[in-house]
């Protein structure tokens, strides 16, 4: 019977079925404390050690969070990758739960006040946390995901490194990943190196080219072009910034998006194309 009503507790949450939620707890209490593991789904936020309100943040279950805050579950309990739920209500865009854990007064951490761009909390825990691998990326990393230009200088101010490993990807990485452009330039007046080499071989160049979450990446590739990125530079297969990108058009071309939003190319093709 335990297991049995393991299994129900964590399906409840992600069905949104409250009541049952609510019954179960009330039969059993120590089901607040229970974690599952689900890294085997490979989703962005799925991981062992999972709360019932980490499950609840990544399946958007606003009135389950709420009930769950409401019998007491520990807020600030991390999974086996360091993070809270209100990490995972940010990667899942969940900002209603995100709001509910700040307003039931959670923990706010360097890496959740830069991504919430919640600065007067990130200046509390700087400089302790400005370089905090806790989650697996930095507060840096998590101000570029969240567009906090401001939390990125705060950062800089305070320490936050860009160079060296494994700084440059930690930093590169969630900047290239969703076209940060203003705290790309922070990075780069810090010293980032617009040249620097992912493990592919791969520059920023290439990565906000190869990004999926990047509509039109040529506005973020003049900033690393004015900063000195060498648009000759090849990746692992031999491949250029410029030969990605038309080999990406062609793609496009032949292959319907099938819903996706369609890369726009030309312009970084034509800026490419100048030297």
């Amino acid at each position: 019977m335990p297991a049995r009503r393991h299994d129900l507790f964590f399906a409840s949450i992600r069905s949104g079925q409250v009541a049952m939620m609510d019954a179960l707890i009330d039969a059993e209490p120590e089901l607040l404390t229970d974690l599952i593991d689900l890294s085997h789904r490979g989703g962005p936020g799925d991981a062992a050690g999972m709360t019932a309100l980490h499950v609840a943040a990544i399946a958007g279950q606003v009135e389950a969070a709420r009930r769950l805050i409401e019998h007491g579950v520990d807020m600030n309990a991390r999974n086996a990758v360091g993070r809270m739920a209100v990490h995972d209500a940010f990667e899942y865009g969940q900002v209603a739960i995100a709001q509910m854990l700040f307003e039931a007064g959670c923990e706010v951490d360097a890496c959740a006040a830069a991504a919430f761009g919640r600065n007067d909390d990130l200046r509390k825990r700087l400089p302790a946390e400005a370089n905090d691998m806790t989650t697996g990326l930095t507060p840096l990393g998590w101000a570029a995901y969240g567009q906090n230009n401001e939390g990125a200088r705060l950062l800089v101010a305070a320490g936050a490194k860009v160079t060296g490993d494994p700084w440059d990807e930690l930093a590169w990485g969630p900047a290239c990943d969703v076209c940060a452009m203003g705290v790309a330039k922070v990075m780069l007046e810090a010293g980032a190196d617009p040249n620097w080499r992912d493990a592919d071989g791969g520059t920023p160049l290439h990565n906000v080219i190869a990004s999926p979450l990047v509509g039109d990446p040529s506005f973020f590739i003049e900033v690393l072009l004015e900063a000195g990125a060498d648009r000759s530079l090849k990746d692992a297969a031999g491949h250029t910034a410029l030969d990605l990108a038309r080999a990406q058009k062609t793609v496009q071309a032949y292959q319907p998006a099938g819903g996706k939003p369609t890369k726009s190319l030309d312009r970084t093709i034509e800026i490419l194309s100048r030297g």
